[in-house]
């Protein structure tokens, strides 16, 4: 009997174990990576044909769309994601264009459904410049919300909602209108949010509550530099000491440097003011594509080629040797807005002369550079 009921034991943890195993292995077939603008060339067609589990992962760049999860429990998530690397947050943009939220939750979604690693901006809407959120609780990591607008919530909206608020950076947005309330954040009826480890600061509203206001709801804010105070753990009010005017990186002096939940830094970003560049370049984007002249010219092992592109394109670059003919492709691809830098290896190539064509559209332009071994 004793032999029966240890042989029992042992196919019910086996029948547990194989159940386990299969949910496991389920869930992991199901989940799906969908890259933009690999597998999709924009960021909601890409919600669009996710499902439950999925996630969106974004290359760096300027997307000038208004996103709706459509009710998706879906992970947003640019390369800082999979890397960890903050850099992505301020070189992955998402531009709203003064044509709605940035992005929309408004379909019921709950915690599965997050958005990590991103500048949001430029949105306008009557409610949630940069973030609407109704009816749902979803999670909000790690980004940086400047520039927005709305008469309610001009950085974020609020309503009948428990969003889990982490590590953002929201600065500078603002309230409009006749009796507009809640620059940074406006909080309303049987809305719970959860807010740790952020930076409210520049935000205003023409009415009140620059940073945050309050209407029916019950916020959690803790490990928070808000300008102008709140109550809670850990929060302070002092100056954030940003390395510049929309440059959100921390200077090294900064009080949110290591003043968060377990000695975390407050905010969306590192600490050091020479992090910031590609943030600035982006911001500085000329009208027109343009080439640079690579660096270093003339070159031994290897050189690099930059190239700015103000609008998403097919991009072209090819080097050719000194009678015209093609050498190598360095990118043949559609390509985001940003400032791009190639890597060329001499590898196998013979010193003397060479050319390096970029084209853009009706774009194209021809630089010369010099391969010394």
């Amino acid at each position: 009997m004793q032999s029966c009921a240890k042989q029992e034991d042992k196919d019910i943890k086996t029948f547990i174990f194989t159940s386990l195993l299969t949910i496991i292995v389920s869930m992991t077939v199901s989940a799906t990576i969908i890259n933009v603008p690999d597998d999709f060339l924009h960021i909601q067609e890409a919600i669009d044909n996710s499902a439950d589990g999925d996630t969106v992962l974004l290359q760096p760049g300027i997307y000038v769309e208004n996103l709706n999860f459509n009710g998706n429990n879906i992970v947003l998530g640019s390369l800082f994601l999979i890397t960890g690397d903050v850099s992505f947050i301020s070189s992955t943009i998402i531009d709203g264009n003064q044509s709605g939220p940035v992005v929309s939750f408004e379909n019921g979604e709950d915690s599965a459904a997050v958005i990590t690693g991103f500048t949001l901006r430029h949105g306008y809407s009557r409610n949630g410049g940069g973030i609407y959120c109704l009816h749902s609780n979803p999670v909000i990591n790690n980004n940086i919300i400047n520039g927005n607008s709305a008469h309610s919530g001009g950085g974020i909206y609020c309503y009948n909602s428990r969003p889990t608020i982490n590590n953002n950076t929201i600065c500078d947005n603002v309230a409009v209108g006749y009796a507009a309330v809640g620059g940074g954040i406006y909080i309303s009826l049987n809305s719970f949010p959860i807010i740790i480890n952020s930076i409210f600061w520049g935000n205003s509203a023409t009415e009140t509550g620059d940073e945050i206001f309050v209407y029916g709801g019950s916020p959690e804010i803790t490990y928070y530099d808000i300008e102008g105070g709140w109550n809670g753990e850990g929060n302070i009010d002092d100056d954030p000491l940003f390395c510049g005017l929309d440059n959100y990186w921390l200077s090294d002096i900064s009080p949110c440097v290591g003043a968060g939940e377990n000695g975390k830094d407050i905010g969306a970003l590192g600490v050091g003011c020479e992090s910031a560049d590609i943030y600035d370049e982006i911001q500085t984007l000329p009208a027109e594509p343009a080439l640079s002249q690579n660096y270093p010219n003339p070159f031994n092992q290897s050189t690099t080629i930059t190239f700015s592109l103000p609008e998403p394109n097919i991009v072209t670059l090819i080097v050719y040797d000194l009678f015209g003919r093609e050498v190598q492709t360095l990118m043949n691809e559609y390509k985001q807005t940003v400032v791009h830098r190639v890597n060329l290896s001499a590898g196998s190539l013979s010193s003397g002369f060479y050319f390096y064509r970029l084209q853009i559209g009706d774009y194209s332009e021809l630089k010369r550079m010099v391969l010394l071994k």
